[in-house]
């Protein structure tokens, strides 16, 4: 059977990086440049004095600015706008400055670095595009020559900031990255073990409601039921008993995983919902949570059923070549009718099952069966007389019911009991037979008509000789 697994992507992110604030401390160690350049420069009458009003300004905006952008869960928009800002600013600020071909190098650099940091390559171009507007106006409103020369003593300065910029930038993403590969790792073995269990604990479900918790969470959380028309299927080994008293306990649990698994594909392939196991007893319903009609829901139980009981011809012969010589038949039991379906149980532990009189009806249906027969209930029978040949048997008093009921013993699908069935079922002393022809490719079909054309030469020398002597 399936299993649901939910591998973690490749491209998978921790969601707190996500949120993380950016370097903030670029900005700051860009303003501090800006604001100790102007103060030395004012010192050195190497600045308009028209700037003097920067530096207030720069003091203020800084204290202002930093704490909207170094913010827990930061706002794109809201940063975006900040640096486009402090590319206007700083622009206007320089222009005042003079501040020569180097620190206007540095200073370009550190903007656009810090644009391509935080918002990728297309930011620069608006910012390169602000800074030739802010300076372009500024001039316009207030005419300077230009200077192409900086006092040693600001280059110095505008170094040392700018080694710091970096080298600050470094040692943050370099942080951040180790952060990023522990958490990603974290996550990664949460994920991993998440996905264990939710595999591990899918095995104990059916498909279907496996579907049904993945996809109605809320549903699935609270013990409520509802009515439905199902049809309940139930089995059990005939023999099994007997058997466990025989073979070691490992030898057992490995024929039944074997038997359960082998019927258990036979139930999901015919779109049963698997409710138990009950040792060697198998409870399959029909119609919940998904139903094709009453028609369809017994029709497929009956194929089940019919499927199930030609596929133990096929166990049997492998169980012989383990060893385990006893002839282990199947029984059957199937009833149609109303159920109340649902979760059972507490907010702690639920079941997800059925219970009502239908369910107790094919109980007690397969436990009356006997070997390799399957027994319906009357209300199953009308649903499926004109597709399922049926023989009625005498009007039975089953335990629990007051009154006796019409029970029927299901032969085969009446398409397969014309002129030219699809399957040959035979077993004699020392011959056995069982071909099911639609479920041959046309290599083992091959294979099937050598094996009996050779076996039938056999049969004819045999009686031959048999005439002779």
């Amino acid at each position: 059977m399936a299993n649901e697994t939910f591998p973690l992507p490749d491209n998978h992110s921790p969601s707190g990086l996500l949120e993380e604030p950016g370097p903030a401390g670029d900005r700051i160690i860009l303003w501090v440049m800006t604001i100790v350049l102007l103060a030395s420069a004012l010192l050195l009458d190497r600045a308009c004095k028209a700037c003097l009003w920067s530096l207030p300004v720069a003091v203020l905006y800084l204290a202002v600015s930093s704490q909207p952008f170094n913010t827990i869960k930061p706002s794109l928009k809201r940063n975006a706008i900040i640096l486009a800002s402090d590319t206007v600013l700083i622009s206007v600020m320089a222009y005042f400055l003079q501040p020569g071909p180097a620190i206007l190098a540095a200073y370009t650099l550190m903007l656009l670095y810090q644009g391509i940091s935080h918002f990728g390559y297309k930011f620069c171009l608006y910012q390169v595009m602000l800074m030739g507007i802010s300076v372009f106006t500024t001039w316009l409103a207030h005419p300077m020559p230009v200077v192409w020369d900086s006092h040693p003593y600001l280059k110095g300065i505008a170094f040392l900031f700018t080694f710091g910029f970096f080298l600050y930038h470094g040692w943050f993403y370099r942080t951040r990255q180790t952060r990023y590969e522990e958490k990603i790792a974290t996550e990664r073995k949460q994920m991993q073990r998440q996905t264990w269990l939710t595999t591990t604990m899918a095995n104990y479900l059916s498909p279907q409601i496996r579907q049904l918790i993945y996809h109605g969470k809320d549903k699935m959380q609270r013990v409520e039921t509802r009515r439905r028309r199902l049809t309940v299927f139930f089995s059990d080994i005939e023999g099994f008993t007997q058997l466990s008293d025989e073979l070691e306990p490992e030898a057992l649990s490995a024929m039944l995983n074997d038997y359960l698994d082998e019927m258990s594909r036979i139930a999901i392939r015919n779109g049963g919902t698997i409710d138990k196991y009950i040792g060697d007893s198998i409870m399959v319903f029909f119609g919940d949570p998904t139903s094709r009609g009453d028609r369809a829901n017994a029709r497929a139980c009956l194929a089940m059923a019919i499927e199930m009981r030609r596929h133990m011809k096929v166990m049997r012969k492998k169980w012989r070549s383990q060893g385990i010589v006893q002839d282990l038949n199947i029984r059957m039991g199937i009833s149609t009718g109303y159920c109340n379906v649902g979760n059972f149980g507490t907010r702690d532990r639920m079941d997800y099952t059925l219970v009502g009189r239908t369910v107790n009806l094919a109980s007690r249906l397969e436990s009356l069966a006997g070997s390799n027969e399957i027994l319906i209930s009357e209300e199953t029978y009308a649903l499926v007389e004109n597709q399922i040949m049926c023989r009625r048997s005498k009007p039975t008093l089953i335990k629990g019911i007051q009154h006796p009921m019409s029970v029927y013993q299901v032969v085969d699908f009446r398409k397969d009991l014309g002129s030219n069935p699809t399957w040959i079922d035979e077993e004699l002393q020392g011959f056995s037979l069982y071909m099911d022809t639609t479920r041959l490719d046309p290599i083992e079909r091959n294979k099937a008509i050598r094996a009996l054309n050779q076996a039938a030469r056999q049969l004819r020398e045999r009686a031959i000789s048999s005439e002779m002597e």
